[in-house]
């Protein structure tokens, strides 16, 4: 039995400093707005703030990340 995968959306602010001089973002943060966004995920979904973690001696981790680009 396939578990029903759990879509999340969550916008961004992208700042000044993440834009390269082509004017797109650099690659270099899309990790970070994701790790951002996981919180805003436990925030949302379960009424769970970070300090709520850390208060509990927890931490998230990145074993492995791995972005896959597409040609526009």
């Amino acid at each position: 039995m396939s578990k029903k995968p759990v879509l999340f959306s969550h916008g961004v602010q992208v700042r000044f400093s993440d834009i390269d001089r082509y004017q797109h973002v650099n690659t270099v943060y899309y990790p970070d707005y994701v790790f951002t966004s996981r919180f805003e995920f436990l925030r949302k979904r379960f009424g769970l703030a970070p300090d709520h973690f850390e208060r509990l001696g927890m931490a998230f981790y990145t074993i492995r990340s791995e972005i896959q680009y597409r040609r526009a």
